[in-house]
């Protein structure tokens, strides 16, 4: 497995978190990677043609052929079955940075029919073709790009709730909703409506979802951590709030899903 990531332009920082080319050397068997809760949104492209599609499953069971948007995944993971060899090429979105392009959250987006035109499904229509003609990575983020600053004539500041992401991902979801509303000037109401609005989901369940995420970037840091090290600097309340979280997101236990786990790039866990 490799997977390389890609730096945004400065002007598309805001905007997009990184671009990743992830490949798969060739084997019998189709190779299963968990897609982790994560506060950062997706648009996932299918590089060439694979002899079996690369298949999502989950609730769902929904097969990726051309391309597909993950917005914020919520509850238990999803699995990416990909036949190999296989070769995805992603874009991750910061919190708000599908809204400041197209007006509305990547996970409304996702929800509408393929009989629904709407600027977003154009944009992925037209991110698959440049990207699937692409001879190298360096060429697929070049293409992204291109499409991207394109958009940018058309972006939508969100200020205050960037500010509210910002802090929630930094305290570890450890800040309560009247607080935030204070930070951004507006009431607990209109925070929680605009920040589902442009994130896609509510202050609180973002909040749940980036100190999760913080769980497997610690680990990266600090392999060596134990579950109490985890527990505290997370910032969850004690040990049995963060199995229960977890356990909650995975539908395992922190010490069964290591035992049987693999190396998590993070491209299918957000930070």
């Amino acid at each position: 497995m490799e997977c390389e990531e890609f730096t945004p332009a400065a002007s598309l920082q805001n905007i997009v978190e990184c671009y990743w080319n992830f490949e798969e050397a060739g084997s019998a068997t189709p190779l299963l990677h968990p897609v982790l809760p994560s506060p950062k949104p997706s648009i996932i492209v299918v590089l060439g043609k694979p002899n079996h599609p690369v298949t999502c499953e989950g609730a769902n069971g929904e097969c990726i052929e051309e391309s597909w948007m993950l917005g914020q995944v919520t509850d238990h993971r999803l699995n990416l079955r990909c036949a190999r060899p296989a070769s995805l090429f992603g874009v991750m979105f910061q919190p708000t940075g599908f809204y400041q392009l197209f007006g509305m959250s990547i996970v409304v987006a996702a929800s509408m029919g393929t009989e629904q035109e709407c600027a977003p499904r154009q944009f992925g229509e037209a991110l698959t073709r440049r990207v699937q003609a692409a001879t190298s990575p360096a060429e697929c983020v070049a293409a992204a790009e291109e499409l991207l600053l394109a958009q940018l004539s058309r972006r939508r500041a969100t200020p205050a709730i960037e500010e509210v992401a910002k802090a929630l991902r930094q305290r570890r979801g450890q800040v309560c909703v009247d607080e935030l509303a204070r930070l951004a000037h507006l009431s607990r109401r209109q925070l929680e409506r605009r920040f589902r609005e442009a994130v896609g989901v509510s202050p609180k369940l973002f909040a749940e979802i980036s100190r999760f995420a913080q769980v497997f970037q610690l680990l990266k840091e600090q392999p060596d951590a134990n579950w109490q090290d985890v527990t505290h600097a997370c910032g969850y309340f004690d040990q049995a709030h963060f199995i229960r979280e977890f356990r909650r997101f995975t539908e395992e236990t922190p010490t069964a899903f290591f035992q049987q786990s693999r190396e998590i790039n993070r491209v299918f866990w957000g930070r």
